[in-house]
């Protein structure tokens, strides 16, 4: 991991698709990932400038740090679900974790955090990120958010709050507009969660 961050350090400002061209030069850098990680660290920086600051994160999808939240984005979240949860300690599930940012700034006013994402990359990395940025209160689930999952997610985690950001994307990226078509169904699962945490806090498009 060492080889990749300081690859990446120095790759930075290169031209991507000659890397990529030019992956022979480097057999032992995981080119895709390293890629990835200038494409990322790009978008993040201004964003989430700690992040970027940072060069012992790692970040698999691109994509992923495009859709995250900004830093001004994660305080404000954090800041609405410690007026939610009150004074003392509490819990806060993360379902849909993505990135992580979300989760990272809820670990900075939540006593523990339950982390949860479907795409096991992003877990990886999330493990991996949250260990460096010395998050040590977050707990990792690889899971699609689903009534089926529901239980092995929380796996005994008792939650204050579930926050959920559904992705507004379906079949093919086609963009979504209604509630239940998003991923994931949240009015679905709102009974269910309801039944394992006082709120529910989502991020729903206008």
């Amino acid at each position: 991991m060492d080889k990749l961050t300081a690859f990446v350090q120095e790759h930075i400002g290169d031209d991507l698709t000659r890397l990529v061209l030019d992956r022979k030069k480097w057999p032992d850098i995981d080119m895709d990932l390293a890629v990835s990680c200038i494409q990322s660290r790009r978008k993040l920086k201004g964003k989430v400038q700690e992040w970027y600051m940072n060069p012992a994160l790692i970040f698999p999808a691109g994509l992923s740090a495009e859709q995250c939240s900004s830093t001004a984005t994660a305080v404000y979240k954090a800041r609405l679900a410690s007026g939610i949860a009150g004074s003392g300690c509490w819990r806060l599930a993360d379902l849909t974790g993505g990135l992580g940012v979300d989760s990272w700034m809820f670990s900075k006013v939540a006593s523990e955090v339950l982390y949860n994402e479907m795409q096991e990359k992003l877990c990886i990395a999330a493990s991996h990120n949250f260990a460096a940025l010395e998050a040590d209160n977050i707990k990792i689930s690889n899971r699609m958010a689903a009534p089926e999952t529901i239980d092995e997610i929380m796996d005994g985690f008792d939650a204050d709050i579930v926050y959920m950001d559904p992705a507004r994307r379906g079949e093919g990226g086609k963009k979504v507009f209604l509630i239940e078509e998003c991923t994931p169904d949240v009015l679905t699962l709102k009974e269910i969660i309801f039944a394992k945490s006082r709120h529910i806090l989502l991020k729903l498009s206008p």
